[in-house]
């Protein structure tokens, strides 16, 4: 058997125009969905539906929650590189937008935003 692998989610970096290299609290990556196209007829086997997959892949949206300082903000008016280094070196490239930011303050502590940029176009990956 062999052992588990695996690494530590500290020192991911995502870089950007719209906000810089700015302090990343936390990140989620984004995923892909392809749609479910129905073929489905009058002689589907067993009366089942029947799907194959979509042709377009939606990239989605990378979700982050960051250190927000008042000023680490530009928004694009269209897609910009963004670049998500791990801690393992192997990168996402993709160009995207901020679609939603919301900073919130709570009283006697650091001011935060989440943040999710809508992917445009494809990512690719590098690295391990």
């Amino acid at each position: 058997m062999s052992a588990s692998s695996g690494f530590v989610a500290t020192g991911i970096t995502l870089t950007s125009t719209e906000f810089g290299s700015g302090q990343i609290i936390d990140v989620t990556p984004p995923p892909f969905t392809v749609s479910a196209v129905d073929v489905s007829h009058q002689l589907s086997p067993s009366n089942a539906r029947e799907f194959i997959p979509g042709r377009l892949v939606d990239n989605g949206q990378l979700r982050c929650r960051i250190i927000f300082e008042g000023t680490n903000l530009t928004r694009a008016t269209s897609g910009v590189p963004y670049v998500i280094t791990y801690p393992n070196s192997a990168t996402a490239y993709f160009d995207g937008f901020i679609q939603e930011f919301t900073p919130t303050g709570v009283l006697d502590d650091k001011m935060t935003a989440d943040v999710a940029v809508k992917v445009t176009g494809p990512v690719t990956t590098s690295g391990n």
